[in-house]
């Protein structure tokens, strides 16, 4: 997980370099623990069953991890963590080789029509509703849970220090 995350601008330079499919994972604009671990974790995901052939990467849309994010992660991983308001994602955005996964949220107008998945605990918009993609919601617990979920369907498993940051988001 810690590898993963601290390659990830490097990995999405080196698809950008490659015209590789790109696929972010994304939360909310008002990013909190949920979002951000989320986002990571689906992130993360995605990579082990199929980051041969995608680049999936985490995108946090602000400024700034948030303070209490930081806290739950670290420094290492909350300074490698990439932010929508960084030119590397901007040229990714702009490629027109980027599609997004859509955690903790249902309705993002900027890339909705480039959404390929939604996972979340929200009430659903009525545009996410109908749009004809891959959704888990669930309107109980977090959007964490609901990857944590995802991880366990597929046999992957998690050590001491992966559910302290999984329980973490939930707290």
């Amino acid at each position: 997980f810690l590898e993963f995350v601290k390659s990830s601008k490097a990995n999405l330079t080196g698809a950008l370099k490659q015209n590789k499919d790109i696929v972010f994972v994304m939360g909310h604009k008002n990013p909190d623990t949920d979002a951000i671990t989320a986002t990571l974790f689906e992130a993360w995901r995605n990579h082990l069953l199929d980051g041969k052939y995608v680049t999936y990467l985490p995108i946090v849309q602000n400024y700034k991890i948030p303070d209490e994010v930081r806290r739950l992660f670290g420094d290492v991983i909350s300074d490698n963590i990439l932010l929508d308001t960084e030119d590397l994602y901007k040229e990714a955005k702009q490629s027109g080789i980027v599609r997004w996964i859509s955690v903790d949220q249902n309705r993002e107008p900027d890339v909705q029509k480039y959404f390929i998945s939604i996972i979340d605990h929200h009430v659903i918009s009525d545009i996410a509703q109908f749009q004809d993609i891959p959704k888990t919601l669930e309107m109980v617990g977090s959007s964490t849970s609901l990857i944590a979920q995802k991880f366990f369907g597929v046999g992957l498993d998690f050590d001491a220090n992966l559910c302290k940051l999984l329980y973490g988001a939930t707290l």
